[in-house]
């Protein structure tokens, strides 16, 4: 009995010690390929009155235009759903797609397509974009995260109006910016 006891244990003490550990986000500036545009990002600061580990939250955005000498032009600014992990802009400025929630990849928010004037177009969790069976058995999986984007590519069309994700087993979504609609993803 003791050597059971001894055994689980090790196990838990190796669970534990393969946790994730997320450090609170910082602002980030994410820009569109050719620097045109920018998304600027700020986490919302911890909260003082919840005991226990604190959610990350929400971002403040603003999706802006780089100035002459540092004078900024801003296009919009909003709350975004989240605090997002990675974010492409398209080169003309008029969608701002977000990948993920820091701290939890691969959940709720696994993408998100702002609009014109920031307006939410479309919000993906991964089950709306990949099966069951793909996040099981295709997608690298961490105590916190389901890494649906590694060693994935992610481009605009020629357009600017179609985000096109090809996963690294060789699986292509293809998403309207306009809509939010994925094909590929599960019916």
């Amino acid at each position: 009995m003791k050597a059971y006891v001894a055994a689980a244990v090790i196990l838990l003490a190796g669970a534990v010690s393969a946790a994730d550990d997320w450090a609170w986000p910082s602002p980030q500036v994410f820009a569109a390929s050719y620097g045109g545009y920018a998304l600027r990002t700020i986490p919302a600061a911890p909260s003082k009155t919840v005991p226990g580990p604190a959610p990350f939250g929400v971002s403040q955005a603003v999706l802006f235009k780089p100035g002459n000498e540092g004078k900024d032009v801003a296009i919009w600014k909003r709350e975004l759903v989240n605090v997002p992990h990675r974010a492409m802009i398209t080169d003309d400025g008029k969608y701002v797609v977000t990948f993920d929630t820091w701290g939890r990849v691969g959940y709720e928010h696994s993408l998100v397509i702002y609009g014109e004037r920031g307006k939410l177009v479309a919000d993906h969790p991964l089950d709306a974009l990949l099966s069951r069976a793909e996040i099981t058995e295709r997608v690298q999986h961490s105590v916190s995260s389901r890494w649906w984007l590694r060693e994935a590519t992610t481009s605009f069309n020629e357009r600017n109006d179609e985000l096109i994700i090809t996963l690294k087993w060789g699986k292509v979504l293809r998403v309207a910016l306009a809509t939010g609609t994925v094909t590929g993803a599960p019916a």
